[in-house]
């Protein structure tokens, strides 16, 4: 127990109270599995207390998803952009739209079974024309098991879309930064344009670049903002 509470600690230090939580439980569950499973002895994490956590309630205000779709269609990753898209037209969970497979489609009923979620059990999720249309394409040209594959994954599915999704928010607020600084400076439509066609070839340093002019022109970014949402709160 003493050992698990340290690294409990340790993983909190390092890596935050989410990942410190999530490690823990599945020690306690892997413990109770092989007690299950007849095992001799305690579980030594049963009685190590979770670090409080804060639920989250930031989900894409309605406000946000112009800009967020905007920066999305431009999104030179089809597999990010078709994973993102279909991650909120379907509320389901990062794991299994990531290994989602063409065996759980059904094109004829618009419908996707998932196997295994969460709990264990398996669901069926209803499948929007946006959806299907997603997925009719790319049907064409994907001739593996997987709606996501990537030859460059072990598992043979897309497995991180962390950085694409981090292009796809700072363009956002990159987007939002750029029509209030335009408001400001009485930009007319064509520099408004150009300004964003420039981002959308080149982010690197943008967001950071336009934060600063917001801040010599002292505007109030305060109802700005999208680097904070997570790809999990695409659920809500």
């Amino acid at each position: 127990t003493h050992e698990i509470q340290k690294l409990h600690e340790r993983i909190h230090d390092e890596n935050g109270l989410y990942q410190a939580n999530r490690l823990l439980e599945r020690i306690r569950a892997m413990y109770n599995k092989a007690i299950e499973w007849n095992w001799k002895g305690s579980n030594p994490a049963a009685g190590i207390r979770k670090f409080k956590e804060k639920s989250r309630d930031r989900f894409l205000q309605p406000h946000e998803l112009p800009y967020f779709f905007k920066a999305l269609n431009v999104e030179a990753s089809s597999t990010a952009k078709d994973y993102i898209m279909l991650s909120l037209l379907t509320g389901a969970r990062k794991s299994n739209v990531l290994s989602m497979r063409w065996d759980e489609i059904s094109f004829e009923q618009a419908q996707w079974r998932i196997p295994e979620t969460k709990n264990g059990e398996p669901v069926i999720i209803a499948l929007s024309p946006q959806a299907l249309e997603i997925l009719k394409v790319r049907r064409k040209t994907n001739k593996t098991g997987w709606v996501f594959s990537s030859e460059a994954s072990k598992h043979g599915y897309f497995q991180d879309p962390k950085k694409a999704w981090q292009r796809l928010l700072k363009r956002a607020e990159t987007y939002q930064l750029i029509e209030l600084i335009a408001e400001k400076e009485d930009w007319d439509k064509n520099t408004i344009a150009k300004a964003k066609r420039e981002i959308e070839t080149s982010l690197t340093n943008s967001l950071e670049t336009y934060q600063k002019k917001a801040k010599v022109l002292k505007l109030d970014t305060s109802v700005i903002g999208l680097t904070d949402i997570r790809i999990h709160d695409l659920r809500r």
